[in-house]
C-alpha cells in the first residue's frame, strides 16, 4: 500500500468524492483478497506507524534505466492525479513566472476542467487528460521532460506518501525538484535532488536555471541515475519477501 487508502475518505487534503471512491475500492479489493487474513505491505514508515501489523517494503525501481531528455528539450511539468488536490493551485504562480522568464518553455500537467481553469491565461501550458497507469507509463517514457517538479504540501494524506514521484520524474528523463519534507528528505539522500520550501516563488530560480543550463541538468541527472541504481529490485527479492511473509 503506497498511500493511506483506508482513510482517504477522511483526509482533509483529499477531495471528498475522490477520497470516498479510493477508500471504497480498497475495502472492496480487501474483501476479494481475503478480508482480515490479508497480509499488508506498506511503503513508508508513516504508513507502518498507522498500520502496525503491516510489513514495511520500500518502493523499488523495475525496468531499464531511464534516458535523459535531449539537451534542447524545454518542456517541464508536474504529473499528478486528482488526489493531488492542493498542488495544482500552488503551482500557478510558479508556472506563470517561469513561463514569463523563459518564452520557449512549455509546461504540462494532467487534469480536467478545474486544472484548465487554474492555468487559463498562462501561455504555453498543456493540460493533458488523465491516463490509466499503463497508458501513463507509456506516455512518460515517450514524452521527455527537461525538469519535473514534485511539490508535496502539508496534510494527513500527503504525510504518508512515498517517494515514487521521483521514479515518475526520472521516467521522463527529467531532473527533479522536490518539497523539502518527508518522504523526500530521507529517501533522496545521495540523489543530488533539489529540496525546496513551500513558497512557490522560491522554486522559480532553480527551474529557470535548469531549463537554461543543459550542462547542469546532465550533471544532476547522472547523479540521479547513481541513486536510482540503488533503488533497483534485486533478483529474487519478491520471492524472498513472499517467503518471509
Amino acid at each position: 500500500m503506497d498511500d493511506d487508502l483506508p482513510l482517504a475518505w477522511r483526509a482533509p487534503d483529499v477531495p471528498r468524492l475522490y477520497g470516498l471512491r479510493t477508500s471504497w475500492r480498497y475495502y472492496a479489493l480487501r474483501a476479494l483478497l481475503g478480508g482480515d487474513d490479508l497480509r499488508l505491505w506498506v511503503s513508508t514508515p508513516e504508513l507502518q506507524r498507522r498500520y502496525p501489523q503491516a510489513r514495511l517494503v520500500p518502493p523499488r525501481w523495475f525496468g531499464p534505466m531511464p534516458v535523459q531528455a535531449p539537451r534542447e528539450c524545454m518542456r517541464w511539468g508536474y504529473h499528478g492525479s486528482p488526489i493531488h488536490h492542493k498542488e495544482p493551485a500552488w503551482l500557478v504562480p510558479l508556472v506563470a513566472e517561469v513561463q514569463r522568464q523563459v518564452p520557449e518553455a512549455v509546461f504540462e500537467i494532467f487534469g480536467g476542467r478545474r486544472v484548465r481553469r487554474l492555468f487559463a491565461g498562462i501561455p504555453r501550458v498543456e493540460v493533458l487528460p488523465p491516463r490509466s497507469w499503463p497508458e501513463y507509463l507509456e506516455y512518460a517514457r515517450s514524452h521527455p521532460l527537461a525538469v519535473g517538479v514534485a511539490p508535496l504540501l502539508p496534510g494527513r494524506f500527503n504525510a504518508a506518501r512515498s517517494h515514487t514521484k521521483a521514479f515518475d520524474i526520472m521516467r521522463t528523463g527529467a531532473v527533479g525538484l522536490f518539497s523539502g519534507r518527508e518522504p523526500y528528505l530521507s529517501a533522496l539522500q545521495g540523489a543530488d535532488a533539489l529540496l525546496l520550501g513551500d513558497d512557490p516563488l522560491d522554486w522559480v530560480e532553480p527551474v529557470v536555471r535548469l531549463l537554461r543550463n543543459p550542462d547542469e541538468r546532465t550533471t544532476r541527472f547522472k547523479r540521479h541515475l547513481t541513486w536510482l541504481q540503488g533503488q533497483v529490485a534485486q533478483p529474487g527479492e519478491l520471492e524472498r519477501l513472499l517467503d518471509a511473509s
